[in-house]
Parts: structure tokens; sequence; C-alpha cells
């Protein structure tokens, strides 16, 4: 019996240049530091699970929410609302807006990092209707994908 398909990563790297990105200099200073954690959290859920994408419809915000407030706000004294804010903002800024006005949470550069983390898998597949990626770009990063 083959090994189930893995969809999510056991790491992945972090740009180097994030706390430049103007979207994200501008959570800084109205959440501070909360802000880092809440996305570097997020961060972990979904290239942890699916890989490039988190699901938020229904219920599955709610859990997610209550999952960053028990992972990340209940050390920092927060409330669950406080939290909700900062996520709000977190997906208005940085994530793509079309999709998460979907129920997805996702960005091109999450996909571009999920890419190039499993160009090497050999059983990989992706959501067309959600991958942001284009051809040309994946080409450039890596022709071994079977995502190709």
């Amino acid at each position: 019996m083959a090994a189930p398909c893995k969809t999510g990563l056991d790491y992945y790297p972090r740009r180097t240049d994030f706390f430049s990105d103007r979207n994200f200099i501008k959570l800084r200073i109205s959440y501070g530091n909360q802000a880092v954690g809440i996305y570097e959290r997020l961060l972990d859920i979904i290239f942890g699970g699916n890989g490039y994408y988190i699901s938020i419809m229904g219920d599955e915000r709610e859990n997610l929410l209550l999952e960053l407030w028990n992972s990340y706000g209940r050390y920092d004294n927060m409330k669950v609302e406080e939290i909700e804010e900062i996520f709000n903002e977190i997906c208005t800024s940085l994530f793509d807006s079309e999709l998460y006005a979907r129920g997805i949470l996702t960005s091109k550069n999450i996909q571009i990092i999920y890419y190039t983390a499993t160009l090497k898998r050999k059983n990989i597949a992706v959501d067309k209707n959600i991958w942001l990626v284009d051809a040309d770009e994946m080409s450039k990063l890596g022709k071994g994908s079977v995502i190709l």
C-alpha cells in the first residue's frame, strides 16, 4: 500500500524583506508585533495544512479565529475580538482580495513558496480555480513540478 499523498509542508522559507513590505509596515504601526505573530501563525496553518490556502467559509472562520487566539492571543491576554480585528486587517492587506471575498486565504507569494517547495513531489495537485501563479512564472521557478 502506497503512502498517502502529502499536501502540506513541514517547513517553509520566509522572505527576508518581509518587514519592509509597505502593507506589513502599516499593520505593525497599527497593531505592533501582535500582527507579526498572528500572520506567522496563519502561515503555519496554511503551509502545514493544505499547503497553499485555507478555507474560511462558515464555521471554518470562527474555528480559525479560536485557533489563533488559543495559539497566540491568549498568551498576550487578548480577546477573540481583538484577534478578529487584526485578522481582518491582515486578510485585506496581505492576502488576495478576490479569493478572500470567496472565503479563501492565499496569496501569490504563498503559492510561489508552495510551488518551489514541492518541485520534486510526484503526486501533487492544486485547485486551478484558486491558483494564482501562471505557467510562465512556474516555468521560471522550475520545470520539474507536476503542477506545471
